[in-house]
């Protein structure tokens, strides 16, 4: 039995639960304030001003400005999953697009020297300095935001997507089957619908959960450094970052302070993230296990 794909498919089946519905098992709507909580006891009135802890009025506790925390993670999923699969499906269009025409059309003969310097490129650093002009109190609209966001990942993505499939397909064209089908007259369109991309579609599909994994840990490098998907809310007094779509690695990195006091303001937050992590690196390791047992089943044809 390959548990690792049953966890997998089970884990990201509650995520996309969760975020499709989020507005319908959110205990509360997400503008729902609660800064003071009044108790009637026996002893007398108790009167709690936030943050609250977690409580079965809060599951999860509420944040400094009383709003609850399982609402803001509820509707925050939808962008975390969002961002990471679009990106990554953005990537493997266009790794596949440019990489394996590169790769069958030139081979092992003419590598690519740019595609290597690109590929070289610190991302997280390109991505922090041209996002932190526009991320703080952006006046762009957040759905403008997080599509140039999407765009921004997925260009300096994409090269290293591009040049591993490249070298894939060039690996392909030396295979002895590409050489009866050349004899046969067959031409380079040909050999990549027929026989390329079908050998790749495994690659191709443990590449986008890994490109997955890859941007889901890039936008946690980021949100620690307070660029958050979609804007960045900056206020003075206190100097304080929010994620005005509290998207979860935003609210890892905006809670990242909370680790002395009201610790239920990273905790909830950051095993939700390793949660989304450690769904699709359980998905990547049971399909990689499901695709091995299948070579060897066929090892000697």
């Amino acid at each position: 039995m390959n548990r690792h794909l049953i966890l997998g498919i089970l884990g990201l089946a509650v995520l996309l639960f969760a975020a499709l519905l989020a507005p319908v098992v959110s205990p509360y709507p997400l503008d729902y304030q609660e800064n003071i909580i009044i108790l009637e006891q026996e002893s007398g009135r108790q009167i709690l001003y936030s943050p609250h802890p977690p409580s079965s009025r809060h599951p999860f506790g509420t944040d400094p400005y009383g709003y609850d925390l399982l609402t803001q993670i509820l509707h925050g999923l939808k962008y975390t999953l969002a961002v990471s699969v679009i990106v990554s499906l953005l990537r493997i269009l266009a790794g596949s697009f440019a990489g394996i025409p590169l790769g069958v059309f030139y081979g092992r003969k003419r590598e690519s020297l740019l595609l290597k310097g690109l590929v070289g490129i610190p991302v997280f650093l390109f991505l922090y300095f041209l996002l932190f002009r526009v991320s703080f109190n952006s006046p762009i609209s957040v759905s403008r935001l997080v599509i140039l966001e999407i765009s921004l990942l997925t260009l300096f993505g994409a090269p290293g997507v591009v040049e591993s499939l490249r070298s894939k397909s060039a690996a392909v064209m030396e295979r002895e089957f590409i050489e009866a089908s050349q004899s046969c007259g067959a031409g380079k369109g040909h050999l990549i619908f027929r026989h390329v991309l079908p050998h790749l579609r495994e690659d191709l599909f443990l590449r986008f959960i890994t490109e997955i994994l890859l941007v889901l840990s890039l936008l946690g490098q980021l949100a620690i450094f307070n660029i958050f998907v979609g804007p960045t809310v900056y206020t003075l007094d206190p100097p304080l970052f929010h994620s005005a779509t509290h998207e979860i690695a935003g609210l890892v990195g905006q809670y990242r302070h909370y680790l002395t006091n009201s610790r239920w303001l990273i905790i909830f937050p950051l095993l939700t993230y390793l949660f989304i992590l450690g769904s699709f690196s359980s998905l990547s390791r049971g399909l990689t296990n499901l695709l091995l047992k299948r070579m060897h089943a066929v090892k000697y044809i």
